[in-house]
Formats: structure tokens, sequence, C-alpha cells
């Protein structure tokens, strides 16, 4: 019998431990997104696309017919698209990017899987030029310029004329091999490009001019396409009046009218295209009607309106009622039987782009989601409150369920294809309930209310990523652009009642306070506007809620001017937030950092008055050396036991202090560490109480810098450095434990007899554990797992260079894992022998094969 039963828990180990084919490698959602739009080319050959360069630095390729991400190619996050070109033969996409002054890229992309075909550094002026020459033609800023020539070599490939640091030069389409350059235009800013023939004994010529002397003159210049020998020397000819740009016309003359002409008030407006004989453009420009947009299509030639449509873009205002504007306009033409269609793609300020045609939408998409800054998840609607007005979830009919069960059975057996995999998966989705609009017994669906850099509040459905509102807050011109903060408002124990977020829009120089905007976090509607009378630059959590009822209020203190005395500000600023103020029974404090000097400064408030009175200030760097990072306790975190059992049942008391904070300085960013020696470099660690300013640990690494990603939970903190004396990223981590407490035992702890709490002001003897690992890839992105009662194992969160998130025990970075043979008190805790490689296993990675572009 005992084998039997022994037999029978086997066979449900393994059944537990195992998962079908089809349920490996997925994920709940999966959401590409590009960001805003700098450049657009449209194509109609074989597949109707239109390929993209944005403002996140992707080069991407779109379907026209749905808006859906055919490819997509994230360059470096400094290698910011300057010009996009679209290659006839090969079918190919052209950029070029620029990471630094001296440092710019040309790029051939397939058009039909975005594969690099290949990349060429742009040279720039030779060094044996003149240092007067060399002087003066670094003092222009000039702007680069891409245009593709037709074959001209005879390699049935098309040519790449590029002007970029202050050179002309042809290179070839196929192989990227440079055919001829000049220097001639080193002097020009802004150069135009354009291509004239075949003439009539088939020659091609490439001409180039610019603006010069305040838009009163333009510099043209003619070269032979194919060689570069100048048909045309640099001559110069006056304007009749000045002029601000030269429109380039398809046939490579200087249009007489510039943009103000064409197209007056205009925000933005297309380059021309060529279409049956004519020269037009379009442009998007304010409406004079009831309509709030007026999309515009001119000929580019005497600005005669062809065609204009006056109609109302989705969410055309903000909150404080200013119109968004467009950013951009493409326009692709095409003729269908005796109609002409005009597809127009808008780009806005939001950063959404919206592809016209006819005046009817044809799709939109939403690629603020490509920034999000900072996020809150609350709690979804109950099923009988505003569930009603959500998209409700549609049951599986039978034939569905059917299918799924026997798609099932395929992808189990390894019958099943692709669309088969894709189809069970849609289904499942279905079947899972995820995606219902309420809020589920287990708490996992959860509605996420995120901001973006653009100044778009989202809010987002976690079970299938669908985008639930949106609300514009703070746009209108894009110089005057807001600083924007997403703050926890209210909640209830009522499921009636929707939870409520608050964003403070501060820093516009035409207002003297912030704005504070209550949002409903359920239907994103704006329930209260208040103007404040501070604009803040520091915030801080006030501990503890406000009850009223069934309600809690979240309470935040504002603060403006920080310096030896900043005004502070309570949010809300009410009876009852001021009572539960004056009731706390912990103090007040709060710090602030210059990142350039590493003058460090604490402040404590008085309850009563609101006043902030500065009570300590340290150096935290060293002469020469400034603040890399800092990291400090997450409110947010529970502690779910104080003390560690170690092997042999003894007890070792953390030191759980709520005001630590972390602080690591060193060579600053931009500095040359052979310009210093390694011998004098050193990273300097520093871990404080906030309260007092007392140090309460000291770690020096000799020959380390920056960059430094840092955590600080509970009493540990885990850190990666740069080491300059082993090439590599190096990990450390120091747990820190209460000595005044050695000999504590469980009754102690059950019976509260060493449950005091300690003031800041009370020295205490520190016990500090510490070790160094090494993690084989730098660090864009560092985080601590948490749950609601602090009671699960910590993870430590990793997202790496390759913009994945791994995640790893914490128990693998434990400094006290043992050097040699683990003991029996070891094996007790679990404790590995010690490794210096903590490596990221592909199991780990919580992203799977999948890719979180920009990650921070």
């Amino acid at each position: 019998m005992k084998c039997l039963v022994g037999l029978v828990l086997f066979l449900h180990w393994i059944q537990v431990q195992a998962i079908f084919e089809d349920q490996a490698g997925q994920n709940d959602w999966y959401q590409q997104h590009i960001g805003g739009v700098s450049f657009a080319e449209f194509a109609f050959r074989s597949r109707e696309r239109v390929f993209l360069a944005t403002e996140a630095n992707v080069v991407s390729s779109l379907d026209l017919r749905d808006g859906s991400i055919a490819w997509r190619q994230v360059l470096v996050e400094s290698d910011t698209v300057k010009a996009l070109a679209l290659l006839p033969k090969p079918p190919a996409v052209a950029t070029l990017s620029a990471s630094g002054p001296s440092e710019e890229y040309l790029r051939l992309w397939q058009a039909h899987d975005g594969g690099l075909l290949w990349e060429r550094l742009v040279e720039g002026l030779h060094s044996e030029q003149t240092s007067a020459t060399a002087a003066a033609a670094a003092a222009v800023t000039a702007k680069p310029a891409l245009l593709v020539l037709p074959d001209v070599t005879g390699d049935g490939a098309s040519e790449l004329a590029v002007f970029a640091q202050r050179q002309l030069q042809v290179l070839s389409g196929s192989s990227g091999e440079v055919l001829w350059k000049t220097s001639a235009l080193q002097h020009w800013p802004d150069v135009q490009l354009a291509h004239e023939g075949p003439s009539a004994d088939g020659s091609h010529t490439l001409k180039a001019w610019a603006l010069t002397n305040g838009g009163r003159s333009v510099l043209e210049a003619t070269f032979a396409a194919k060689d570069g020998e100048p048909v045309q020397e640099v001559h110069e000819t006056r304007l009749a009046a000045p002029r601000t740009n030269l429109r380039r016309l398809a046939d490579g003359s200087l249009s007489q009218l510039s943009s103000e002409d064409v197209a007056p008030g205009a925000w933005a407006v297309s380059p021309t295209v060529q279409h049956e004989g004519k020269e037009i453009l379009a442009y998007v420009a304010p409406s004079s009607t009831a309509a709030a947009h007026a999309l515009v299509v001119a000929d580019a030639r005497s600005g005669a309106v062809v065609n204009r449509v006056d109609m109302d873009l989705p969410t055309s205002k903000d909150v404080s009622g200013n119109l968004i504007a467009a950013s951009g306009i493409w326009m692709a033409v095409r003729v269908k039987g005796q109609a002409t269609q005009y597809r127009i793609l808008v780009a806005l300020e939001d950063k959404r782009f919206i592809l016209i045609e006819d005046g009817k939408i044809i799709w939109t998409r939403q690629e603020s989601l490509a920034t999000l800054t900072s996020s809150i998840f609350l709690e979804l609607p109950a099923k009988r409150s505003l569930a009603t007005s959500l998209a409700q979830s549609v049951p599986l009919t039978l034939r569905e369920r059917l299918e799924a069960e026997f798609l099932g059975i395929k992808g189990q057996l390894g019958f099943a294809t692709a669309a088969e995999k894709a189809r069970l998966g849609s289904l499942k989705a279905i079947k899972s309930q995820r995606g219902r609009p309420d809020r589920d017994p287990t708490g996992f669906r959860k509605l996420m209310v995120a901001i973006s850099e653009a100044g778009a509040l989202h809010g987002i459905h976690t079970g299938d990523g669908r985008l639930l509102w949106t609300l514009p807050v703070a746009l209108g011109q894009q110089a005057l652009q807001p600083s924007v903060a997403l703050l926890p408002w209210q909640s209830s124990h009522d499921p009636s009642r929707a939870p409520t977020v608050a964003l403070l829009v501060a820093g516009r120089p035409s207002e003297l306070g912030a704005r504070l905007l209550i949002v409903n976090g359920h239907s994103g509607v704006i329930q209260d506007s208040l103007t404040l009378s501070v604009q803040p630059q520091q915030i801080v959590a006030i501990p503890g809620l406000v009850r009223e009822g069934l309600g809690e209020q979240s309470l935040h203190l504002l603060v403006d001017g920080v310096g030896s005395t900043p005004r502070l500000h309570l949010l809300p600023d009410t009876p009852a937030a001021r009572s539960h103020l004056a009731r706390l029974t912990t103090d007040l404090h709060f710090w602030s950092l210059d990142p350039q000097t590493g003058a460090l400064s604490g402040y404590a408030v008085d309850k009563k008055t609101l006043a902030a009175l500065q009570i300590w200030s340290i150096q935290a760097a060293q002469a020469g050396q400034a603040a890399l990072t800092v990291a400090s306790q997450d409110p947010r975190d529970k502690i779910y036991s104080p003390v560690k059992v170690l092997g042999d049942k003894s007890l070792k008391v953390k030191y759980l202090n709520p005001n630590l904070l972390l602080v690591a300085s060193g060579t600053p960013a931009g500095v040359s560490s052979d310009a210093l020696g390694q011998e004098v470099q050193a990273l300097h660690i520093l871990l404080l109480d906030t309260v007092t300013g007392r140090p309460v640990f000291r770690q020096s690494h000799k020959g380390a810098r920056g960059p430094v990603k840092a955590v600080l939970c509970e009493n540990w903190a885990i850190y990666q450095y740069w080491s300059i004396t082993n090439h590599r990223f190096e990990m450390a981590v120091v747990e820190l434990y209460d000595q005044a407490h050695m000999g504590i035992t469980i009754p102690d702890l059950l019976l509260h007899t060493s449950n005091a709490t300690r003031s800041a002001f009370d020295p205490i003897a520190i016990e500090a554990s510490r070790q160094s690992f090494y993690l084989p890839s730098a660090l864009k992105a560092f985080a601590v797992t948490r749950s609601a009662r602090g009671a699960t194992a910590k993870f430590l969160l990793f997202g790496t260079t390759s913009d994945q998130v791994y995640m790893m025990d914490k128990r693998q970075a434990d400094p006290r894992r043992p050097m040699g043979k683990p003991t029996a008190q070891d094996m007790e805790e679990r404790l590995a022998p010690y490794q210096e490689l903590l490596p990221l296993i592909p199991q780990a990675a919580i992203t799977m094969d999948k890719q979180v572009a920009r990650l921070s």
C-alpha cells in the first residue's frame, strides 16, 4: 500500500512539472511601438507599405491596410535619424543618422523584412586641410541631406547622394561604395539636393542649393551624377525678398513661392509630389470652420487649392483647451479608375499619427505609449459598477469551444501549423476571461494608469493590454512642455466607487503655480481641477492614509524651492489631512541632492506650521567627483519578518531603517578613464540615515567607476558598477544587521519583548555582510519584486542592454554564500557555494524571446 501511495505521488509530481508544447513561450500580451513620426515614405509596388523613421530612433514599415508593424529596427538611443529615402532598385530604405557631431552613419535596409544590407560611416573632411579652413567649416552648422538617384553606373541599382560631414558624396546603392565626393560645399548650411535628367545624351546631374546671407541669397551648384565633375560652378543669386525656406519641386527647380505663401498658417507641410504633370503638396492647418483641422492639397507652384477637407481629428484638444497641432504630414496620390485618391499621414504633437484617405480615417496609432514614464495600478470596476459601460467579454460559442479542443490536441501532438497555434492562442485568451472589464477574485486583473513623455494619460487593461481611455493632459507648444507627476489620490472599500489619481502639471513659465487634476481611474474623466500657489520641485509621500468612511485619501507634501528655507504645501490641504499629519507618531524629513557638486542636505518638517528647516548638510562626493546615483527605500514595501533565521536556528535581527539612503559617487560621466589614470579612480558607496545625516556604512571600490545601477530594500543594498581593473561590470551586495539584539530568540519575538522602536539619534552597532559578484551584462534597469504583504521571496529584476528582463532569486546574491564546501548549517539555509559569476540563464528571461525597446 505504501509503494502504491509513493507511486501515485511520484506520478503527480511529474504531472505538475510538465507543460504542453502550445503553452511554451506564451505571453499574456505583447505590444510593439515605434514613437512619434519624423520621416515617412509611401510605397505601392508589391505591398502597400509606409516606411517611417521616428523620434525614438526607430526605422519601421507599417501595413497601410491596418497600421500594423511589418518590421522595425531599433537604433542606438543616441543615434538620431536625420533623413530617410526609399530606393526603387533594389527595394530598400536608406537612413542617415548621427550619433555625434562627427559620427554619421548611412544604412540600407531591405524593404520587405528590414534586414540590414550595408552600413557606412560617413567620412568627414581630410585632416590635411589648413587649420583656418577647418575652423571655418566647423563653424557652419550644416543640416544633412539624402537623395535617391537613378542608376548612373549601370549596375542595376539606384545610387544615393548624401550631404553630411560638410561633404557631398554619391554612393552605390548595391554595395555602399563611395563613387565620388567633393568638399566644394563645406561652408554651405542646410543644403538641398535635386536630380535632373536624363538629358539628350542620357547623362544625369545633381543639383545643390542653400539659402545664405540671412535668406537674401541662394547658392547653387551642379555636378555630374556619375563622376562629380562640376557642370555649373558655384554661383550666388539675389532674391527679391528674404526667405526662410526654398521648396524643391519634383523636377529639381526652385519654387517661386515659400511654404508660407503656399500654405498660410500651416502647422506642417508635406514634401512635393508629382501627379499628372503637376507639383502638389499637402498641409494641415487650423480650420476656419467649426471643424478643428483643415487638410489641404495645393499646387506647389501657384498655391491653388486642389482638394480640401475640414474635419475633427479624434481628441483635438488637451485638457487646457489647447488645440493639438500637427507636427508632420506626408502624402501619396493614387488613381483608381476615374478617381484620384489622396492618402495623407498626419503626425500630431501628442505622438499619434493618423492615416486619412479621402477625408476618412483609415487607422490611428497611439505612439505616446512608446514613452511611458510612470504608472499606478488600480482595481478594475466591480461587476455592478462601471463594467457595463466598458467592452464586455464575449463567451466562446459551442463551435469555438470544440475548435479550441481540437487545435489543443493538434498542438500537443505537434501537428498544429503556425496559423492554428495563433488561432488557439486567441481562443484561449477569450476563454481565460483575462480581458474581462471587471475585477477578479484573485486580483490579477488590474487597470494600469500611465503617463507618457508626451503628456498623455492612458488607462490600460493588464489582462490583454488594450487601451481603455486616453487623456491628453499637457500639450500645446512643445517649447513650453511642462513636467507631469502621477500620484495616487483616492481609493475606496466601496466597490461601486472608482479610484482616482492626481496629475500635477508644473513648470509652465506662463503660470504662477502648478495645476492639479483629479482623474477618474475607470473612465479617464477629470473630476476636479485646482490651481496651486507653488511650483513644486520635489514631492514627498506622507505615510498613512486619511480614512473618511469607506474612502482612503493619500497625502503628499510639495516642496517649492529646495534651499535653506524651502516652501511646503500639503496636498490636499484639508482639516482631515492636517489632523492626520498632527497625529503621526514619526517625524517628517526629506532630503535634496545636487548631482554636480555632491552636496546632500536634510530637512525637518514642523507638522503644525508646515515649515521646513535644514538640519544637516554633508558633501557626499569628493572633490573632482560627482554623485552618480541614489537609491532609497520604497515606502510601499512591506516587511514580513524583522529577523533572519540561520541554519543553527539562531536569529539575526535585520537593520530596518525606512530613512536609509544610498549615494554612489565617483568619476563624472564623460570623463575619460585614461585621462585620470586607473590608480586615482574609485567608486564610493555611502549608506546614511536621512534623519540625522549620519553615515551608516561606507565602501570604496578602487579602480572602479560608473555607470551605477542600485537598489535598496529592507536591510540590503545591491549595486552594479564598471571595474576598470577587471574590464567588466561587477555587482556588490551588502546586508546590514543590528548587533544590539544578537541574542534574541523566537519567544522574545512572540512576546514582543524586543519589539521597540529605536530613535534615529540613538547610536547603534551595525554588522555588515558584503560580497562581490560578476554579472555578464550591463544593466539598463534594476528593480526588486514587491508583494502586498511582503511574504513572498524577493527576486531581482535585471533590464539588460539587449532590452530583455531577467529574474533572479535574491538568495543567489547572498553575501553569506560559503567560500568552500557548504556546512550542514549552510545547507539548512540553502546557501549555494560561492561563485563570482551570477549567470543569466535563458529560462530566467521573463520576456522570453521578446524585447522591450528603450527599457529604462
